[in-house]
């Protein structure tokens, strides 16, 4: 099955294959380790988890990797059968051998290593979801946007708190002035 989705130079469609195949970037989650490196992931929360949880009860998306320094990422890749990576280069050497295809990764990493992260995903042309914040500073986040742009990888941070029902709840009772 494909579906169509706007290309992401804004000229006409591009068919995506479903299901489609992501690769959860900082999985493990509540590991407790920070990255090292702009190219070692692991992280401290619940948020990898969380992302990973959904990629694989959403029957249109497919788990295709874990990227993971942590050995709690090496225990989920064994558990549900998919490649772990240690780094998003490494990554990047399987998808350009041949041996791996994702069609967008998503970022659950410390705040710190998302635009270093994202700009190795978004110059390789894959679609990234980074959680939020974006950067640590708009410098940094405007790098992450135009290197995207370049590369026609589409980025889309996540603000899942949005659809939150609790916190939709909560602002029925707030003023709008107060949220926007």
């Amino acid at each position: 099955m494909t579906t169509t989705t706007p290309s992401s130079h804004g000229h006409g469609v591009q068919s995506v294959a479903l299901p489609v195949t992501i690769a959860v970037v900082g999985a493990s989650g509540n590991t407790g380790r920070m990255y090292q490196a702009p190219e070692l992931i692991s992280c401290k929360g619940f948020i990898g988890l969380r992302h990973l949880n959904h990629v694989l009860q959403e029957p249109l998306c497919r788990l295709g990797a874990i990227v993971d320094v942590a050995p709690a990422g090496a225990e989920l890749a064994k558990r549900h059968r998919c490649p772990i990576y240690t780094t998003i280069p490494e990554m990047m050497t399987a998808i350009h051998s041949g041996q791996l295809k994702v069609d967008g990764a998503i970022l659950a990493t410390p705040t710190a290593s998302h635009v270093p992260l994202g700009l190795l995903l978004v110059e390789a042309g894959v679609h990234v979801i980074i959680e939020k914040p974006l950067s640590v500073d708009t410098a940094s986040g405007k790098e992450l946007v135009a290197a995207a742009t370049a590369s026609g990888a589409q980025i889309l941070v996540g603000h899942h708190r949005r659809f939150n029902p609790h916190m939709r709840e909560v602002l029925q009772y707030l003023p709008e002035s107060a949220t926007g």
